[in-house]
């Protein structure tokens, strides 16, 4: 049980430090600052780019926090 209760502490904190990094460059910890996000299945396949759910396309951290409250 050590070892499960390290490595959840270890994803908390990582993720703590994550959001504070985020918080602090002032960017949606989602799409990093985008505004929106690309996902592509193969390698030479493009696709559409889809706006950020969590900042609504703005790219910032304080909406991405009011979304989120």
């Amino acid at each position: 049980m050590g070892l499960l209760n390290s490595m959840s502490d270890w994803f908390s904190s990582r993720h703590e430090k994550r959001m504070q990094e985020m918080e602090n460059l002032g960017r949606c910890p989602i799409c990093n600052g985008k505004g929106f996000s690309s996902f592509s299945m193969y390698e030479y396949y493009y696709s559409e780019p889809i706006e950020c759910s969590g900042c609504y396309g703005s790219g910032m951290f304080t909406d991405w926090n009011e979304a989120n409250q």
